[in-house]
């Protein structure tokens, strides 16, 4: 962050997250979404599941006003341990462009940790602002 440029920290709300082993999210991503379209098509990538007769359902995504908020979706993509996971530090806005910082964390060194193919995302709603955002990957 250059210096002489207005930060503010935005407050935000987690709407989700998991590690959805249903998940059609394959790869690391992140989707910033404002509209209910694209909000509904996204939900069902992460939440969507099949039945006994491998017919595919499709829950309603959580209620959101766009405008006033703005949804962040960040995925992993595939996992191969359970404990892989995601969590968002801050939200800043600046003078152009929200940041979102995120920090990926992974199973501890030397701690058991099962195997399972895992598609850890976390979901989170931001006031809209009108500006482009960006996510910030930290250690």
């Amino acid at each position: 962050m250059e210096r002489g440029v207005v930060v503010k920290d935005l407050s935000f709300r987690e709407v989700e997250h998991g590690s959805g082993s249903g998940s059609r999210i394959n790869n690391q991503e992140a989707i910033v979404i404002v509209d209910s379209v694209v909000w509904k098509d996204v939900w069902n990538r992460i939440q969507g599941f099949s039945d006994a007769h491998g017919v595919l359902l499709f829950a309603e995504p959580p209620a959101v006003d766009f405008n006033k908020e703005t949804i962040v979706v960040i995925s992993r993509g595939r996992c191969f341990r359970k404990e892989n996971g995601i969590e968002v530090k801050r939200v800043v806005e600046e003078d152009d462009t929200v940041h979102v910082q995120v920090q990926l964390t992974k199973s501890v060194l030397g701690r058991m940790a099962p195997i399972a193919i895992t598609y850890p995302y976390r979901i989170i709603a931001i006031p809209s602002c009108g500006k482009p955002i960006a996510i910030v990957l930290g250690q």
